[in-house]
This record gives C-alpha cells, sequence and structure tokens, in this order.
C-alpha cells in the first residue's frame, strides 16, 4: 500500500479511539449540564451544534480531524443530553409517585437500556424517514451544516457559519443584556388570556428556513388556532375559564404532537411489517398452485 493510499485510508477512517474517548467525556459533561438544566428549569436544551462544535475543536487539538470522525464524536456528545432528558423526567417522578429508593447502579442500567433503545430505534428509522421521507429536521442538518463547513475543506463555509453566529451572538446581546432591541415585535394583549407577538429572534428565523414554508406556515396556523379559537375563544363563549383554556390549549398541542408522531411512525413501520407477510402468503399460493 502506498504512503498516498494509506494517507486516504486514515482521512476517511471514522470510528477511532480519541472520538470515542472525546465523545465519552463530552458525554459525561453534557449529561451534567442538560440534566442540571432541566431539572432547573424545567426544559431540555439540545446542545447538538455545540456538540459539533465541541468535537471539532477537540480533534484538532489532537491533530487534525476529518468529517467522518467528527461525526462520531459529535453523536458520542450530542447523546448525553438525551439520556440526561430520559434522567429528569422519569426519576424525579418515580419520588414524587411514592419516594422509590433508586439506587446508582438502577439508574445507569436504566440508562445504559435506553441509549441501546435509542440507537435501535434510530438505526431502524433513520433510513426511512431521513432518506427516503425526508422529513424536516432542522436540528440534524444545522449539526451536518456545521460539521462540512468545519471540516479541512470548509473554507468559506466556515467564515460564513461562524461569521452568522457572531452576528446571532451580538444581537441576542443586544436585545437580552443591553435591551437595545425588543425581544418582542408588535407585542400585544388586546385579546383577553392571549399575548400576541413575534419573537425577535434569528435562531428561529433560521429554523424557519430549514423546514421550509409550508411546515412554517401550519406551524403558525396551529399557533394561532390554540390562541385565538381556544385560548381566547372557548372563554368568550363561557365554556371554560382562561386557565382552564390554557390548559387544554397545551394538553391538546401535546397530545398532537405525539399522535401525529405515532402515526407517521407507525405508518413507516407498516410497509416494513407487512413485507415478509406479504411473502409468505405468496409462496404459499404459489404452492398451493403448484397441488
Amino acid at each position: 500500500m502506498t504512503s498516498e493510499s494509506s494517507h486516504t485510508v486514515d482521512s476517511n477512517r471514522a470510528l477511532t479511539i480519541r472520538s470515542l474517548v472525546i465523545g465519552a467525556l463530552g458525554s459525561a459533561v453534557l449529561t451534567a449540564s442538560s440534566l442540571f438544566i432541566a431539572l432547573r428549569l424545567g426544559a431540555l436544551p439540545w446542545p447538538i451544534v455545540f456538540a459539533a462544535l465541541a468535537s471539532v475543536g477537540a480533534l484538532r487539538l489532537m491533530g487534525g480531524h476529518n468529517l467522518h470522525e467528527a461525526n462520531v464524536c459529535h453523536a458520542a456528545m450530542s447523546a448525553g443530553s438525551m439520556v440526561a432528558g430520559g434522567l429528569a423526567f422519569t426519576i424525579p417522578g418515580l419520588w414524587m409517585l411514592g419516594g422509590a429508593d433508586v439506587s446508582l447502579v438502577q439508574v445507569l442500567a436504566a440508562s445504559l437500556a435506553g441509549t441501546v433503545l435509542g440507537l435501535a430505534a434510530c438505526a431502524m428509522l433513520q433510513p426511512y424517514f431521513i432518506r427516503e421521507q425526508r422529513l424536516a429536521y432542522p436540528i440534524g442538518v444545522s449539526a451536518a451544516e456545521t460539521l462540512r463547513a468545519t471540516s479541512d475543506t470548509g473554507g468559506k463555509g466556515g467564515r460564513l457559519l461562524f461569521g452568522g453566529m457572531g452576528f446571532s451572538a451580538i444581537y441576542a446581546l443586544l436585545r437580552d443584556v443591553f435591551g437595545i432591541l425588543p425581544q418582542y415585535l408588535g407585542l400585544t394583549t388586546a385579546v383577553p388570556g392571549v399575548t400576541l407577538g413575534i419573537y425577535n429572534s434569528p435562531m428561529m428565523l433560521s429554523m424557519g428556513f430549514m423546514i421550509g414554508v409550508v411546515p412554517a406556515l401550519v406551524w403558525f396556523g396551529g399557533t394561532l388556532v390554540g390562541s385565538l379559537l381556544i385560548g381566547a375563544g372557548l372563554p368568550a363563549l363561557g365554556v371554560c375559564t382562561i386557565e382552564e383554556a390554557a390548559a387544554l390549549r397545551q394538553c391538546l398541542g401535546l397530545g398532537l404532537m405525539f399522535g401525529v408522531g405515532a402515526g407517521i411512525v407507525v405508518k413507516g413501520l407498516l410497509p416494513v411489517v407487512e413485507a415478509p407477510c406479504l411473502q409468505r402468503e405468496n409462496r404459499a399460493r404459489h404452492r398451493v398452485r403448484r397441488r
């Protein structure tokens, strides 16, 4: 094997010792930080882009990187926040329900089981939903573009990426720290029980571009239906109070989200399950015809 071909193999190698070590350490840090934020604020951060940047930076400090190696390291790091979500929203629930004494071994076993199940589900569902159906996945797209832009051949893409990040950071600083820019545009409380306005955020604007016009308009239409028809319309008709309408809107939103998600998964899995059954049925028919 020539030195050039050997260099090509090394540059395309993805599963390396350093990517696994860096990914494991980063995953531990992100699990701890995400778990703290989830328990403190009741919301789970998705530091996928941060994991992409951290993996690229760490690999370069250790002698360069390639896109495949950075992808493995980033995937290992970002898995930490997902594990934190599984722990933050289940273990405290056990304590609230009956004060169950959960040992460290049980927590580790549950974390490992959840990680394995998540990886298996991703391996089975990713080809259909991402490659075939090409469903909008803004966070995944942003992470992939970050890795491409910061790769060895990124060049101009890296400058554009970090330029956009710098602009967004300055914009958020002027908005949240110095108060020069408003947090909301057109904020009004003219409708009882409903606060209407547009969040002044470059991040939300970029997400709208990534998911496309039609999904963004559907998302916006759902907000109008939930805020005006449910949040304001039902109390105006005397059906329920403003507080009950707000709780109903939240429950319906979660139910719709989980219901649609489950429906998409079932629709995608049905052809996979039906294919072996149809094959067995066709073989049985052929055997009957031969007789």
